[in-house]
């Protein structure tokens, strides 16, 4: 089988006032299990700081995992956005962008947001040799097909 993810990425905010063990419930719930967050500052323009927590991952067994776990959860309604919505989510790297709501990411639902308090997410496509068209393909096997 090709390989059509090269690598994943997962970013979220943790604000002052919410309490981290929510922030990371909603993150794990979106990959399907516990993973190590690094964790870094970031000052905030308006007081206190701000904590961002990301995690990276190249290893195909753990992306399978992961993909595996939020192609069963997403709503159909949100595949069908993203891949209606694929060419603005797609840089000319090959990676994908989604947003997910992140309280309603607490609540187990994988739900598409545009704005506002989000897990980010992006998925690194790749071809060989590397074409564009060819990514759109894969991100529509992906979605569509489940294929990993």
């Amino acid at each position: 089988m090709k390989k059509v993810i090269r690598d994943l990425y997962f970013e979220v905010f943790s604000y002052p006032t919410e309490d981290d063990a929510k922030v990371f419930e909603s993150i794990y719930n979106i990959v399907g299990s516990k993973i190590d967050l690094a964790a870094e500052r970031v000052e905030s323009y308006y007081g206190p700081s701000i904590l961002k927590y990301h995690f990276r991952t190249e290893k195909q067994p753990l992306i399978k995992k992961v993909m595996k776990h939020i192609l069963e959860k997403i709503p159909e309604k949100e595949k069908k956005d993203i891949l209606k919505d694929m060419k603005n989510r797609v840089d000319e790297q090959g990676n994908l962008y989604i947003r997910f709501d992140k309280q309603e990411a607490y609540q187990k639902k994988l739900i598409i947001s545009y704005h506002g308090d989000v897990v980010k997410m992006r998925i690194g496509f790749t071809s060989y040799p590397f074409l564009i068209k060819t990514v759109y393909a894969n991100v529509r096997d992906v979605f569509e097909n489940s294929k990993l």
